[in-house]
């Protein structure tokens, strides 16, 4: 990965800081000029009260790069047994509660 900065991102619990820059869990990275913490709630247009679009070049080879660091949930996350445990586990959730949060983001119905 010549030429590709490494990124390490800590997270500490839900609404707290993991580090000193801001992030934590409830921040996405921003790579412009260094790896940058983005609160979420900065993201929010306060006309509408969603999150503002923000278009990204999917050709880039930044996009490449971060979309190869990105956790991506699949169906096969939800539909087995061991994974669906660790990961509601991971989220202080049921597991019902897990699968009815993430189902549509995997392509299927809550």
């Amino acid at each position: 990965m010549s030429g590709h900065p490494r990124l390490s991102v800590r997270a500490g619990p839900p609404g707290r800081s993991g580090s000193s820059s801001g992030g934590g869990t409830d921040a996405i990275v921003n790579v412009q000029a260094g790896v940058v913490p983005i609160q979420f709630r900065d993201l929010i247009d306060g006309a509408t009260d969603r999150i503002r679009i923000r278009h990204v070049d999917l050709a880039s080879d930044t996009y490449r790069t971060l979309l190869a660091y990105m956790v991506r949930l699949t169906r096969k996350d939800i539909e087995e047994p061991e994974s669906l445990r660790a990961l509601a586990r991971t989220g202080a959730l049921l597991e019902a509660a897990f699968v009815e949060r993430s189902a549509t983001s995997v392509g299927g119905t809550a």
